[in-house]
C-alpha cells in the first residue's frame, strides 16, 4: 500500500487492517507514477496490477480468474480487462463504460490506450523494459504501453468482462485542464517513440469518448 502522506484517516485505517497488507508506504512522492514506481519494486508477486483510491474489482473472483487466464496461457505477458466508471458516492450508478475488447495497437496513434488499472502484466516487464517516466504527470501510463505494445509487440490476451469500477473524477478525467495536459503528453509520448500522429487526430478522441459515454448511462 503506497500513500502519498495523507493527512486524512487513511493511515488509521491501514493500521487497523495491516495484518492484511505487506508493505505500506507513506511518504511524500512526485506524483502517482512516482508511488506507482515504489509499489512495482517492492512487489514480490509475478503479475502486477494497481487499484486506485474510490477503486475496487467487481468480484472476489476477478483476481483468481486473470491468474487461471496467465496460468493457462503461460507465454502471455498481458491481461486486459474492461473497467467502468460510476458516479461519486454512488457506486451503482454507472456513467461509462471502458471496454478494452475493441483495442488495436494502431489507436494508439490517436490517443486510445487499454484500461491501465485493469490491465494485468508480469512483473518480468518491467524488469526488461523499465518503469513508469515520472517526467509524465497524466499520460506515464500511455508512454509506458507505447514501449511494450508498439515497440516491442509484447502479446496480450482480453478478458472481454468488467473486471473493474472506478470512481468519476480521477486525475486523467477530471475536466478539460486535465484533458489539456493529457493530450499534450500523449503527443510528447508518441513524438519520443517517433510514431506519426498530431494533435487533430488525438483530440478526435473527446467526442468519441463523450458519444460513448452518453449511449452508456444507465
Amino acid at each position: 500500500m503506497i500513500d502519498g502522506e495523507s493527512s486524512d484517516q487513511t493511515l488509521n485505517i491501514l493500521s487497523k487492517n495491516k495484518k492484511n497488507i505487506n508493505v505500506i508506504i507513506s511518504e511524500k512522492d512526485r506524483g502517482i507514477y512516482d508511488a506507482l514506481n515504489k509499489g512495482i519494486k517492492k512487489a514480490s508477486g509475478e503479475i502486477i496490477c494497481f487499484l486506485h483510491s474510490d477503486d475496487f474489482y467487481s468480484s472476489p473472483q476477478v483476481l483468481s480468474n486473470v491468474v487461471d487466464i496467465f496460468k493457462k496461457n503461460p507465454e502471455t505477458q498481458v491481461v486486459i480487462g474492461n473497467s467502468s466508471y460510476f458516479r461519486k458516492n454512488n457506486e451503482e450508478k454507472i456513467s461509462r463504460l471502458y471496454s478494452s475488447s475493441n483495442f488495436q495497437i494502431w489507436m494508439m496513434r490517436f490517443g486510445f490506450m487499454p484500461s491501465h488499472p485493469a490491465t494485468f502484466i508480469k512483473k518480468q516487464i518491467y524488469d526488461r523494459y523499465g518503469l513508469f517516466d515520472i517526467n509524465y504527470k497524466s499520460a506515464a501510463d500511455f508512454e509506458f504501453f507505447l514501449r511494450i505494445f508498439w515497440r516491442n509487440n509484447l502479446n496480450y490476451i482480453f478478458y472481454d468482462h468488467p473486471v473493474l469500477r472506478m470512481s468519476e473524477g480521477g486525475k486523467s478525467s477530471s475536466g478539460i485542464k486535465s484533458y489539456i495536459v493529457t493530450t499534450y503528453e500523449i503527443r510528447k509520448a508518441l513524438r519520443e517513440h517517433n510514431i506519426f500522429s498530431g494533435y487533430l487526430l488525438i483530440l478526435l478522441r473527446l467526442p468519441i469518448k463523450y458519444f460513448k459515454k452518453l449511449f452508456t448511462q444507465f
